[in-house]
């Protein structure tokens, strides 16, 4: 029956599966500061670690020393004509994501057969991980995933039959992509080398041109990167010196944990143990392809690609463990994908020439994989009903923008972190935040100012609540309660102060 339905229709109808999984969350979490980051260049005042001046205005290129300004850019058209809010501004990743669905089931379709591709597909439109990385992007993930998905492609054309363009063009958007997001190297080198191994009969036998094309084009696309290193003595490889290490360990299970969607139990949602494991059984079956990997893909054009995808995926986690925070987390274990989707539908889609029992199993591992990622996804919404978001995606950010507006309130200090971004993207700029470490006595004193904080049992950082007391204290003021703001269950999330004169 799958034979007769176009590839075009089940593209669409996982596209419409994918929206409506991520409708699920897209207009109910709060804006997480990661998430609208890429807002700051386009608000006042216009914040970029770097920029290019021009005739036209400055053109921001750099968020952070590892993060490039590619979405930035890219909203920087509609932005001002979309309202402030969730569903504006989450709702493109979310229509991107779609695309990247339906360009890898061609891309599968292409290497591999159609049952793979439509297998592969249904599986990444069915991994919570996926949905919330790419709907709430707050990695950001979902121009990551598409581009990576569109290389992929490129590549294959390329093969298949070389031109100067399509080399060129998947040279110069892997130099997009490193731009977008520094960590994307492990993701290029892991793939480059173990298409080194897998085909190296064929890499061979490439002339200089074929490399000098791809790798002029990259240069171009990783341009804004290298730009910036050049200004600031190298500042993508100083900025990790900032950054939490992880231990070998930790990582592991953070890729586990990411794999398996828990990771999200707790970090993104309130924590609940539940009736029901807060899991799904990606991380299993992929040891179960691990363990029959021997028996897999009986023909030669699919084992290689088989193996080309555990090489790669392999390769990419194990160029992050060195580095320090990378691999940390699951913004960072996301750009595997779909690497873990492809190995399943490899290893376990029934072929004619597996063996009887791989056939079977093979079914039942993919039924459990997508239903329980489906019974997970549902899961984590009725957990939301229950319980809530964490202090890191929480509600209550849009009763604080709110409160803010009918107090008439202009200029805000944000004393804990996760406030600013939030803010300044509801109120499209038209809040000042004022840094609350360049506050100044004379600026408590505004009859306007407010203080802005997680409430005690949320705060984040404490110690920047106090110095702005202190600071107060010494201009002779107090820090007064004006409103608390609780989110949808009732916790009390913010605090909203106002500077009086100390009595």
């Amino acid at each position: 029956m799958s034979e007769r339905i176009p590839l075009w229709v089940w593209g669409a109808a996982l596209s419409v599966a994918l929206c409506l999984e991520a409708l699920l969350f897209v207009p109910f979490a709060g804006f997480n500061a990661d998430e609208v980051m890429f807002l700051g260049p386009l608000f006042p005042p216009h914040w970029s670690a770097f920029y290019w001046d021009t005739a036209l205005g400055r053109v921001p290129l750099m968020l952070m020393p590892y993060l490039g300004a590619t979405k930035s850019l890219a909203y920087s058209w509609v932005v001002g004509w979309l309202p402030p809010g969730p569903l504006a501004t989450r709702l493109p990743a979310v229509l991107l994501s779609c695309v990247t669905l339906c360009l890898f089931l061609r891309l599968v379709s292409r290497v591999a057969n159609r049952r793979t591709a439509i297998v592969a597909t249904a599986l990444l439109a069915a991994d919570t991980t996926f949905i919330l990385c790419t709907s709430l992007d707050w990695a950001p993930a979902a121009f990551q995933l598409f581009g990576w998905v569109l290389v992929g492609y490129l590549a294959t054309r390329a093969a298949e039959r070389p031109s100067a363009a399509i080399l060129a063009a998947s040279g110069l958007l892997a130099g997009l992509l490193v731009w977008n997001k520094a960590v994307f190297l492990f993701s290029l080198a892991g793939a480059l080398g173990a298409a080194g191994i897998v085909w190296r009969d064929r890499i061979r036998r490439l002339n200089l041109r074929t490399l000098l094309i791809p790798a002029g084009g990259f240069a171009l696309g990783a341009l804004p990167l290298v730009l910036y290193n050049a200004s600031s003595g190298m500042g993508t490889w100083r900025a990790r010196e900032a950054l939490e290490s992880y231990s070998p360990l930790f990582k592991i299970r953070a890729a586990i944990s990411t794999l398996d969607g828990s990771i999200f139990n707790g970090y993104m949602f309130a924590k609940s143990p539940g009736l029901f494991p807060r899991h799904d059984l990606l991380a299993v079956a992929l040891l179960a392809a691990a363990l029959v990997l021997p028996w897999a893909a009986a023909d030669l054009r699919t084992r290689r690609l088989l193996h080309f995808a555990w090489m790669a995926a392999l390769f990419t986690f194990l160029l992050m463990v060195p580095f320090r925070n990378a691999g940390g987390g699951p913004q960072h274990i996301v750009l595997l994908y779909p690497l873990p989707h492809l190995i399943l539908a490899l290893t376990f889609v029934p072929a004619a020439g597996a063996a009887a029992w791989l056939r079977k199993t093979g079914t039942g591992v993919l039924a459990a994989v997508l239903c329980a990622g489906m019974l997970l996804t549902l899961l984590y919404r009725m957990q939301i009903s229950a319980n809530g978001f964490t202090v890191y995606w929480t509600d209550a950010i849009y009763g604080l923008d709110r409160a803010l507006r009918e107090q008439q309130v202009t200029d805000v200090v944000a004393a804990d972190w996760g406030i600013e971004e939030p803010l300044r993207a509801l109120s499209k700029g038209g809040i000042r935040i004022v840094p609350d470490d360049q506050i100044t006595g004379a600026a408590l004193r505004q009859k306007k100012l407010r203080i802005v904080t997680h409430s005690a049992a949320f705060t984040l950082y404490p110690q920047r609540f106090q110095g702005l007391e202190q600071s107060a204290h010494a201009a002779g003021a107090v820090l007064v309660p004006v409103a608390h703001i609780s989110d949808a269950q009732g916790r009390v999330m913010f605090d909203i102060l106002s500077v009086d004169a100390a009595p």
